[in-house]
């Protein structure tokens, strides 16, 4: 029997002593002073004790805020998520640090996080997702060829990081991270992707990439790389996504389209690259080439556009746009619940 003085062990201490045992008998069984056996024994014949056997509320240092100043701590976080707690001090004239208020907020489960960064919705916006989701939701997607337009820098595009480091040797070369104020080099390129993969990738940097561009690429480009993979007699129209760029909107393209029934482009909704699957390849070619074993760093464009076709080739074979595309269904579901706002892709 445990030397302390629980609630299991009092409760045993008050059944022993019901049973005849003697207060010594007791003492030696639970290992404790006969005088704490004898002061559990008369608080459990205390009637006037509602709960006998509990301990007595201990005390302490009385909090620094109410509990009304709690409420409102937390109601005006919840109307106004980006707000910081210093803000929230002085706007309720609070007599406590900021760190007082960090812990009553993740008191509440409110904790400071990083947001996500996404575009820009309106309720327009919103409106026309959700319907392009329950509209497509049971779809077959494995078909589908997915386009888009991405640009790559030589600039560093890791997210912020943090440098474990000594005292006082912030500015020591080893623990500096170099930024490059001139020769940052950006290219443009466009792509597909399918269930079984990678398509083509092309570099359309602007100004060369307009209206006219894009149709001898979808000429030249998309028709002969998708017909060696989906021949005329296996599939004779061919599902395409693209979004709703000028580029692609232009008069010029829609006229081309209507001249090649073979290709069917999807009606996109606005605002929508998460939605997109190959938005997803994108990223995680940048991811690839940022972090270990594929980890690189390139100044010059020859090196930027040699490392996107190596990344991009490197993407062949996977389970990746497989993943992706299999998952279409559970993407357009999120939009669904989320009443067409954001998803997490």
């Amino acid at each position: 029997m445990p030397g302390y003085s629980s609630v299991e062990t009092r409760g045993f201490i008050v059944g022993c002593r019901e049973n005849g045992m003697s207060i010594r008998e007791i003492a030696e069984r639970v290992n404790m002073a006969q005088s704490t056996v004898k002061r559990w024994i008369a608080r459990s014949q205390d009637n006037l004790l509602d709960r006998p056997l509990s301990t007595r509320a201990k005390s302490g240092r009385p909090k620094v805020t109410t509990q009304e100043q709690d409420n409102a701590i937390v109601e005006m976080t919840r109307e106004m998520p980006f707000t910081n707690t210093t803000q929230i001090k002085e706007e309720l004239q609070l007599n406590c640090s900021a760190n007082t208020i960090a812990r009553r907020l993740h008191a509440s489960e409110l904790h400071a996080r990083t947001p996500a960064k996404k575009i820009e919705l309106t309720e327009a916006h919103a409106a026309a997702r959700l319907a392009f989701c329950h509209a497509n939701l049971e779809r077959d997607w494995s078909q589908v060829i997915f386009t888009d337009e991405k640009v790559f820098s030589t600039s560093d595009e890791t997210p912020l990081l943090k440098v474990w480091r000594p005292n006082n040797s912030r500015y020591l070369p080893e623990y500096v991270r170099t930024t490059r104020a001139s020769g940052r080099h950006s290219l443009g390129y466009w792509g597909w992707m399918h269930r079984a993969g990678p398509g083509e990738v092309v570099q359309v940097t602007p100004p060369r990439f307009n209206s006219r561009r894009y149709i001898e690429i979808l000429e030249e480009v998309l028709l002969p790389s998708v017909r060696t993979i989906y021949p005329e007699e296996e599939m004779e129209q061919i599902v395409l996504v693209q979004d709703n760029c000028s580029i692609h909107t232009a008069r010029i393209v829609q006229d081309w389209f209507e001249d090649h029934p073979e290709l069917v482009v999807l009606i996109w909704p606005s605002k929508s690259p998460d939605l997109n699957p190959i938005e997803n390849l994108w990223g995680q070619m940048v991811f690839n080439w940022n972090n270990p074993p594929e980890r690189v760093r390139f100044r010059t464009v020859a090196e930027l556009d040699e490392n996107v076709t190596r990344v991009w080739e490197n993407m062949r074979g996977r389970d990746y746009c497989q993943n992706m595309v299999d998952g279409m269904r559970q993407r357009l579901q999120e939009c669904i619940d989320n009443r067409g706002y954001y998803t997490h892709y």
